[in-house]
């Protein structure tokens, strides 16, 4: 037909009389009911219902309707595409100077579907440094597993991804959503992304003990040295322990070169400072 896209979401509003059903619904399997308010009334049928609201990207810069929001004490999560930083800097000021601590940002690009190379999910930890918000992606690619996968590898706490029963189905959104298979590979990823990076700390870790032992490099003797004879680059060498006791670390093998034996190393047996006459 003759109407725009723009007309055919505005016949998508979700009636107000499925709310209170769909948040019941929600909740019977632990999962929390979100719906996007576009104006007051909206907000104010959805108030009771949500724990948090979700600003679209399209009204982040509303600064009145922010206003209207952060007036009822519920956290926001705010998507951003279309905006410039400096835009979003000024939703944000709006938001705090209105009482809300607790915001997330969503880099969003509004492109449906977003190519994977004009995603920039580096955006992520931009609006995070930049605002000390926590962040997150509002994603439209077509893949279920890289951006999102990529947002938590840079630090995002939220992903937000369109879902539906069937990406062949009429309407906007449909076709660049992930239907349930997909939304479940996501989730996956996400998880063993997640895992993944695992710890900041570097250290030996228990699944390394065994390489540990056997594979670094250590000093060993390489021939027969008796007592009284010295270290030299013949009879000793830096090689991987197997399963001997390691030797010293390779950083004193110069400490060891030219010093004396002070009993006897067999062929192969790591060299320790007991050995070592210093």
């Amino acid at each position: 037909d003759d109407r725009s896209i723009y007309d055919i979401i505005e016949t998508m509003e979700m009636p107000y009389e499925w709310i209170p059903e769909l948040h019941d619904y929600c909740r019977e399997r632990d999962i929390f009911f979100m719906s996007t308010p576009f104006d007051k009334r909206s907000a104010g049928e959805l108030a009771e219902y949500v724990p948090a609201w979700k600003v679209a990207s399209y009204t982040s810069s509303h600064h009145p309707f922010l206003r209207h929001l952060a007036g009822t004490d519920k956290p926001i999560i705010m998507s951003t595409g279309a905006h410039t930083l400096s835009e979003v800097a000024e939703s944000v000021d709006v938001l705090r100077d209105a009482g809300v601590d607790d915001l997330v940002l969503l880099h969003c690009v509004a492109s449906y579907p977003t190519p994977l190379w004009e995603v920039n999910v580096r955006v992520v930890e931009t609006l995070s440094d930049e605002f000390d918000v926590l962040s997150g992606l509002s994603d439209h690619t077509l893949d279920p597993t890289v951006a999102p996968s990529a947002a938590v590898a840079l630090g995002g706490n939220v992903v937000e991804k369109h879902f539906t029963l069937d990406s062949s189905m009429e309407g906007p959104d449909h076709e660049f959503a992930l239907e349930p298979d997909e939304l479940d590979e996501m989730v996956s990823a996400i998880r063993d992304t997640e895992a993944a990076l695992g710890t900041a700390e570097k250290r030996v870790l228990d699944v390394e003990q065994e390489l540990y032992q056997k594979a670094r490099r250590a000093v060993h003797a390489v021939e027969d040295i008796n007592a009284g004879e010295t270290f030299t680059d013949e009879n000793v060498r830096v090689i991987r322990p197997g399963d001997r006791e390691a030797g010293l670390s390779p950083k004193f093998y110069d400490e060891v070169v030219g010093a004396v034996a002070t009993r006897d190393v067999r062929r192969g047996d790591g060299i320790q400072w007991a050995d070592v006459d210093r």
